[in-house]
């Protein structure tokens, strides 16, 4: 079995307001592939991994597990010494959420916060923004983490 290209990525970097989990789509697939994530916990299936979606690669980071938590609120945090991370949050949390990543689904450009700050780590979606833009964090993966020429520009 092939795996489908990837058209999203999950990445992790030091930014300027401290650790952050920048997941970037290419297009409206990444934006239907975290909504279908969140479809997923909310609908009874904790502990989701948005890497396990078609199209979906970690880069910068080794994983993101999704769950429901009781608490009306949503905090997202990074196991130690591992680029592992967990979010959680309550339903009307997820819902709010997926009110944030909607609009992306429907077209839209550009990137969206999808935590408040009050957490660990920033989590930040981007879609269909430039590749040459500010996300990209590591050089090797101007192209793409599946694509030939991601080393072409690499010194020997």
């Amino acid at each position: 079995m092939t795996q489908e290209p990837a058209n999203t990525w999950i990445d992790f970097y030091d930014g300027v307001d401290g650790p952050t989990l920048l997941i970037k789509a290419l297009d409206a697939r990444g934006a239907f592939a975290l909504l279908d994530a969140i479809d997923a916990v909310r609908n009874g299936h904790d502990g989701f991994e948005v890497e396990s979606l078609p199209g979906v690669r970690p880069v910068g980071a080794e994983s993101l597990t999704l769950y429901v938590r009781d608490q009306d609120s949503c905090s997202i945090g990074k196991l130690k010494h591992r680029a592992a991370f967990w979010w959680a949050c309550s339903n009307g949390g997820w819902e709010h959420v997926s009110l944030l990543v909607l609009p992306f689904a429907e077209g839209r450009s550009g990137h969206q916060y999808l935590n408040d700050g009050n957490s660990d780590v920033t989590i930040i979606f981007s879609c269909n923004e430039p590749e040459e833009g500010i996300w990209i964090t590591d050089p090797s993966l101007e192209h793409g983490p599946d694509s030939p020429e991601r080393f072409d520009d690499r010194e020997a």
